[in-house]
Order: C-alpha cells, then structure tokens, then sequence
C-alpha cells in the first residue's frame, strides 16, 4: 500500500478529526511522535490518550515523523504548512480539509496529499484504512 513503509506519524491538530484519526492510526501500529495544538490543555488531552509528547508551538513538532496530518481549521492551512512543511523532507505531509486544494503544498514539499474529512464518516475510515495499512 501508499505507506506500508511509513510507520510514525506527527498530528498536528487536536480536534474532532484529529482525534479519531489518531486512534485508528495507532489501532493500525503506527507510532504517534506528537501531538500540535495550539492550545496546550487540548494537545496534552490528546497526547495523553496516544501515550505521547503535547506540544503548542511549531518548533515543538518533531522532524522525525514519516506522515504529518495537518487536521486544523480550513483558514489555518496555509500558516500550518508554512510552519510545518520543511521539517522532513522525506516525510509525507497531508491535511484533511475537503475546501482546501493540494495547491497549499506548492514550493513547500514533495510528497502531499488531502485525505477530505467531509466524506461521511465510513468513507474516511475505509480511504484512511487503504492509505495506512
């Protein structure tokens, strides 16, 4: 599959997307290295439930994950990959916003893609599925 080599994850957002996406990558044995938000209550939560480091600044992100998931506020994007884009150039970097276009990601990485959290619920599961196993 896409990403059978890629085995760690960085989520950047720690929202409703980003909750459920987390657990199902972790149920699936990826390896969670952070968790971003910039509210610190809310990236601890989280982090806490993945077993895992809280962090609310960029330069808290780590450089090592193999997939960045941008799930924050359609608006916020652009800030975000700006911010998070060059940590890993060998990394896979994708948002999950269905109103935002793959353009967000020129000049700033190579490898990207949308996974569309506005698919209904079961079709976001079985397109995370087939991109993570």
């Amino acid at each position: 599959m896409i990403l059978r080599f890629m085995k760690s994850f960085a989520m950047v957002g720690a929202g409703n997307v980003a909750w459920h996406m987390s657990q199902a990558l972790v149920k699936a044995g990826f390896a969670p290295l952070c968790v971003y938000s910039r509210s610190a209550e809310k990236a601890r939560e989280l982090a806490g439930v993945l077993g895992t480091t809280a962090v609310s600044t960029f330069g808290g992100i780590t450089d090592k994950a193999d997939v960045y998931i941008i799930a924050v506020k359609d608006d916020s994007i652009p800030e975000v990959i700006s911010a998070v884009a060059q940590l890993n150039k060998k990394s896979l970097y994708l948002h999950t916003a269905g109103s935002v276009s793959i353009d967000v990601f020129k000049g700033k990485t190579m490898a990207c893609c949308i996974l569309c959290s506005r698919l209904p619920k079961a079709a976001l599961w079985i397109l995370a599925g087939f991109l993570f196993s």
